[in-house]
Formats: C-alpha cells, sequence, structure tokens
C-alpha cells in the first residue's frame, strides 16, 4: 500500500521495502558525486510513501547516510521515530533522526 498524505497515513513499511531495492545503487551513486540526483530519489520516495519531512543524504566513510529531520516539529519527529524504528537492516547505510 502506497502512502495515503490525504488521511495522513504513512506507509513505513513499503518505503523501506523500496528503499532496500534501491540502497546499493543510491550508495555507489552518492560515491561518484550524484548527490543531488540521489536526494532527489529519496526525498522523493519519502513523499510517495507519505512521509511528509525533511532528509539529507550524504557520504559517511565508506557508507552512506540518511539524515530524516522534524524541523522542531514534534508530530514530525514522533513520525521520523515511528519509521526509525521499522528500519530494516540496510548494508553500508546509516540512518540518523536529525
Amino acid at each position: 500500500m502506497m502512502g495515503d498524505t490525504a488521511t495522513g497515513h504513512a506507509d513505513a513499511g513499503g518505503f523501506w521495502v523500496r528503499f532496500g531495492e534501491r540502497a546499493e545503487a543510491w550508495r555507489s551513486r552518492l560515491k561518484t558525486g550524484d548527490l543531488k540526483q540521489v536526494f532527489e530519489e529519496i526525498d522523493g520516495l519519502l513523499r510517495q510513501t507519505g512521509h511528509e519531512f525533511c532528509c539529507e543524504v550524504t557520504e559517511l566513510g565508506e557508507d552512506a547516510a540518511l539524515i530524516l529531520t522534524p524541523e522542531g516539529d514534534p508530530e514530525q519527529a514522533s513520525k521520523i521515530d515511528a519509521l526509525i524504528a521499522g528500519k530494516p537492516i540496510l548494508e553500508g547505510w546509516q540512518v540518523f533522526f536529525g
């Protein structure tokens, strides 16, 4: 099920499944400097699955990092906590609450 932003329901499982399918390719592309496009794709995936908060992506040594930030909004912070709680192990990726 896709996220339903009209009703406020987000699809954490769907986000992580689709993220996992692209994780290695995104990490490789980050290492070649394709930061903007990778960011846009991940940001788009967040929105498609009903997650309306900000993110950043970067390299972190040999890993890639996804930083999710509520920008001071306690409701968004709670949603980020829920999303991160459902995160599977993603080889080569670290996910942070920012």
